[in-house]
C-alpha cells in the first residue's frame, strides 16, 4: 500500500501535465500485470505474490486518481458532485457484479480464474482507450478542458 500511496501522488501530479489517456493506459497496464501475475504463482509466500499484489494496488490507486482528475477537470462545476457520485455508485455495482462472477469462476473453473477475468477486462479497457486515442476522441489536453470550464 505504501507504494500505491507514493505513486498515486506522482500520478496526481502527472495528471496535470500529461495526457489522461496515456496515464489511464499506464495504470491499467500495471493493474493488468498484477492480475495476470496471479496465474503464475505456485507459492503464496513467493516474491511473485508480492509483485502481483503491489502492481494490483498501485494500478487500482493510480486508476482512481487519474479518473477523478479527469472528472474534476472535464466537468462543469455544477455537475461534478453528481457525476462523481454516479461514478462511485456504478463502481460499487461493478464490484458487486465482479464479486458474483468471480465467486462462480473461483468455485467452478479455477481459483485463479477471477484474476484472469478481471485482467482480461482491464486489457479490453486498455485497448478501448488506445482505439479512442487513435480515433482522436481524446482531443483535449487538460489545460484546454480547464479553459472550457472557466
Amino acid at each position: 500500500m505504501g507504494m500505491a500511496v507514493i505513486l498515486s501522488i506522482v500520478f496526481g501530479y502527472l495528471a496535470d501535465k500529461w495526457r489522461i489517456s496515456c496515464l489511464l493506459q499506464i495504470a491499467f497496464l500495471v493493474r493488468m500485470l498484477g492480475l495476470f501475475t496471479f496465474y503464475f504463482i505456485d507459492d503464496a509466500k513467493s516474491g511473485l505474490t508480492y509483485v502481483g499484489v503491489v502492481c494490483l494496488n498501485v494500478g487500482n490507486q493510480c486508476c482512481s486518481v487519474v479518473i477523478y482528475s479527469l472528472l474534476n477537470k472535464a466537468l462543469e462545476k455544477g455537475t461534478r458532485g453528481t457525476v462523481t457520485g454516479y461514478y462511485n455508485t456504478m463502481g460499487t455495482v461493478g464490484v458487486l457484479i465482479i464479486s458474483k462472477v468471480g465467486s462462480y469462476l473461483f468455485k467452478e473453473v479455477d481459483p485463479v480464474a477471477p484474476f484472469i477475468f478481471v485482467g482480461a477486462l482491464d486489457a479490453s479497457f486498455f485497448f478501448f482507450v488506445l482505439i479512442l486515442q487513435f480515433m482522436g476522441k481524446f482531443k483535449y489536453e487538460i489545460k484546454e478542458l480547464e479553459e472550457l470550464n472557466n
